[in-house]
């Protein structure tokens, strides 16, 4: 789970003073291919290393060293470049972040391992082989590595380019992956601005996949859960209406256009689009939700959404809550009572807190509303992440005057939480903002904050919301 602490702190920075945020590098396929040697690894372990010394990268902002420990599993060299072989294992330096900076605005973004995944690394030997032998090609920016899965490509014959092998893992990963696997690799794809991308990776999907439905109904959804928004619907894409606007007609969009065409356009298909996209929402739960958008009123998706939620299936409840904000409360009953369930669940994922808090706040019964309310303030003392992960997600909203009673928690407390700021001068913030009126601000001394958390309160029993 994300860091609780580092998320809000980010967050709070954010409301409090906007940051311009750099450029970021989204390093694309070609610029990948060009590496020396382009293998196949498996994380084995992930380790942090000692801070990075000033003047090292040009970000001004704590920087650690890092190193991952990687199985080779198949290599692609250029010429006769020296490079690992199948079966090695390589020790990869790289930098990360340090724990204070992971969620401040205007960081680098640094490469990202996690044990068990499956990437291809792009290396080059290492000028100062005493830490590593080997390191990536760049130090930052999205897109350096590449999906792959432990499965290699089943053909006969060996690539015999660069791209070819990229794409061939590409594939591989769509047509053998988990759920998780395929959609790591669909994320990447909609990086991804290559007009060729339809080109090569249909041709090696046809020979993979070939009439097998529920696999084209797996690529289909892992695509579709991986575009931003705005971002065009089935029909759109069936229609060809997706091509209109600012779209690029060569990238992901025209594979995902092909791969429905995989598809007859029949109710059952349909069907089986929304059973998948709510099957899979434990991998993809935001993707899932902005694709079914389209489908808010289909009988299908509200009886099976019924069933997931009563079921627990991770994800839902943040479908549960996007549709539900679109209008669809078919299956609202169901959604608060797993809403509840998690609130009072210390170390759910921050994805499941961000839909269930604003469920429960804006559509909950005012039982289950003061259940929220008692949940924060339970774990104000018990278990401080959970607490600050359940009032983040339970402000920052609308106007909705049932916030008041949960920053009149926060304005009691005035413990630190981070540097000067305290979490009743948080509190005080959010009175300015969700009454429109002015109780002071969280930039005074402390004496001046003081005064303002004073009047914030005194105007809460005014009203009769106690803290």
């Amino acid at each position: 789970m994300q860091n609780g602490r580092a998320w809000l702190l980010g967050l709070i920075a954010f409301l409090i003073e906007p940051a311009k945020a750099p450029l970021i590098k989204q390093w694309q396929l070609e610029e990948t291919a060009t590496a020396p040697v382009l293998a196949v690894c498996q994380v084995d372990e992930v380790a942090k290393g000692g801070p990075v010394p000033a003047g090292v990268v040009k970000w001004q902002v704590p920087t650690d060293y890092a190193f991952t420990e990687l199985e080779v599993l198949r290599v692609f060299r250029q010429a006769d470049n020296i490079s690992p072989k199948q079966g090695d294992r390589i020790r990869l330096q790289f930098y990360t972040y340090h724990e204070k900076t992971a969620a401040v605005t205007g960081s680098p973004v640094w490469p990202w391992f996690k044990k068990g995944d499956t990437v291809v690394v792009p290396l080059q030997q290492n000028p100062t082989p005493s830490r590593s032998t080997w390191r990536l090609t760049a130090d930052e920016g999205m897109s350096i590595t590449v999906p792959a899965i432990r499965q290699p490509w089943r053909s006969d014959e060996g690539p015999q380019t660069p791209i070819e092998f990229l794409f061939r893992e590409l594939a591989g990963s769509l047509a053998y992956g988990l759920p998780d696997e395929a959609f790591r690799t669909a994320s990447y794809l909609a990086s991804q601005y290559a007009p060729i991308l339809k080109s090569e990776l249909m041709p090696l999907l046809e020979t993979a996949v070939a009439s097998h439905e529920g696999r084209w109904i797996e690529i289909a959804t892992s695509l579709l859960s991986s575009l931003g928004i705005p971002r065009p619907s089935v029909a759109d894409f069936r229609s060809g209406k997706w091509r209109t606007g600012s779209r690029s007609v060569d990238g992901v969009d025209a594979l995902i256009a092909a791969v429905l065409e995989k598809l007859p356009p029949s109710a059952r298909t349909e069907e089986q689009l929304i059973y998948r996209l709510i099957d899979d929402s434990g991998v993809h739960s935001w993707g899932s939700a902005m694709s079914l958008i389209e489908f808010a009123n289909h009988r299908a998706l509200v009886e099976h959404l019924k069933g997931a939620l009563s079921q627990r299936k991770p994800g839902t409840v943040y479908i549960a809550w996007t549709l539900v904000n679109n209008g669809q409360k078919g299956f609202l009953p169901e959604a608060l009572a797993y809403a509840m369930q998690l609130i009072e669940q210390p170390g759910e994922g921050t994805t499941e807190m961000q839909a269930a808090c604003p469920l429960v706040r804006d559509y909950g019964t005012d039982t289950q509303f003061h259940g929220l309310v008692a949940a924060i303030r339970k774990y104000q003392h018990t278990d401080v992440q959970h607490y600050q992960i359940l009032f983040g997600y339970s402000l920052y909203s609308g106007k909705n005057p049932r916030e008041q009673e949960i920053a009149a928690v926060l304005l009691e407390d005035k413990r630190p939480f981070a540097s000067e700021l305290r979490y009743c001068d948080i509190g005080l913030a959010e009175m300015n903002r969700i009454t429109g009126l002015q109780f002071g601000t969280v930039t005074s001394s402390i004496e001046a904050r003081d005064k303002g958390v004073s009047r914030a309160l005194a105007w809460l029993r005014s009203k009769e919301v106690q803290p």
